[in-house]
């Protein structure tokens, strides 16, 4: 770990000028003393130093100070194995030993880089911690590292959490569709692994009221809402218990829908005056996504619902009579422009 301090002087006439005597040890490599006086740098090996430091002020005639200090650079913690080394997930709390070399007393064992407490320090090549079960509920890996008081920060190793019941999802059916339009996925299993009777289809991370049509095939209605944004929606199965975890996770395909516009209100404008707020009614619209566009410029769009959305024309664009194409935009995955639809702008009133 890196390492910085300054080095205080009193009396004499500042600015001190900081070095090494001629007698002095060498600095432990990797750290340098700075003319300022400050020692920095990042050690590379442990050890101990006798230094012999020199200051000289700025009198006239010059005066030089010397000081003994000595340097010890304590080494980093170093992390060999843990017991167990896996866990179930969905499982309970339980006491992981980390076992290494040069842990201080007061050491903390670090679940992803946060502490776990309390941490018991049985001696220098070895502490304990209770790692409670919300740290193994979803199947995945956890780096494990000890940190002693100092800072000093050892290497990491990984421990591995296992579906507790091998949960698996081969398929979704069906396995794409529209922004916008409700769905109900069939969620399959596989022929080996059962869903137990508590399993829960989880769309977008958020849990579905689920029918468990058979061991392995379990349906959910998804809301129209909830079928978005467009991309990849992470679909898995949850069940607690025996047999239970956390299944794999596949991809709902959700792509924009194609547009189309149907009408527009108000239906023409006059030429001259301010460009009007336009109501346009067809399908397809998507909240944040779809845009109006005139003549092929995209307006200041804001969507009121699938079927209908407002965009304020600017004065610039009726200025002059004339006719004005609109069409509806959603940008891909899906998506596309719509059917044009040709706005009047007339002379004097319509």
């Amino acid at each position: 770990m890196s390492y910085s301090q300054t080095l205080q002087a009193a009396g004499g006439i500042p600015a001190f000028t900081w070095g090494l005597h001629a007698l002095s040890a060498l600095l432990p490599a990797g750290l340098n003393l700075s003319p300022a006086g400050v020692i920095s740098g990042t050690p590379l090996a442990a050890g101990t130093a006798n230094l012999v430091v020199q200051v000289t002020d700025r009198d006239n005639p010059q005066v030089t100070a010397t000081k003994n200090l000595s340097l010890v650079v304590v080494p980093a913690p170093t992390l060999v194995t843990l017991t167990p080394s896996s866990a179930l997930s969905n499982g309970t709390a339980f006491t992981l030993t980390a076992d290494g070399a040069d842990f201080l007393p007061g050491a903390e064992l670090l679940w992803n880089s946060s502490p776990r407490r309390p941490t018991t320090f049985v001696s220098a090549t070895q502490v304990t911690a209770t790692i409670p079960g919300t740290d193994i509920f979803a199947a995945g890996t956890a780096q494990v590292q000890v940190r002693n008081p100092d800072g000093g920060t050892s290497n990491s190793l990984t421990f591995t959490i296992s579906s507790s019941g091998s949960l698996n999802i081969s398929s979704i059916a069906p396995a794409s569709g529209l922004v916008g339009v409700a769905v109900a996925p069939t969620v399959m299993g596989t022929a080996t692994i059962s869903f137990p009777a508590n399993s829960q289809i989880f769309w977008n991370g958020v849990a579905q009221t689920t029918t468990r049509i058979s061991s392995i095939q379990l349906t959910a209605t998804i809301a129209a809402g909830d079928v978005a944004p467009a991309g990849p929606i992470p679909v898995h199965v949850f069940a607690s218990g025996l047999g239970g975890g956390i299944s794999n996770t596949l991809g709902f395909a959700a792509s924009n829908p194609l547009p189309t516009l149907a009408t527009a209100a108000p239906p023409r404008a006059v030429a001259g005056r301010p460009g009007p707020l336009l109501t346009m009614d067809g399908t397809g619209f998507v909240a944040g996504v779809t845009t109006l566009r005139w003549n092929g410029v995209a307006l200041v769009t804001s969507v009121l619902s699938p079927t209908q959305l407002t965009a304020q024309a600017l004065d610039a664009d009726v200025r002059f009579a004339g006719a004005a194409q609109l069409t509806v935009f959603n940008p891909a995955p899906g998506g596309g422009v719509s059917n044009p639809l040709t706005y009047d702008i007339n002379n004097g009133l319509p």
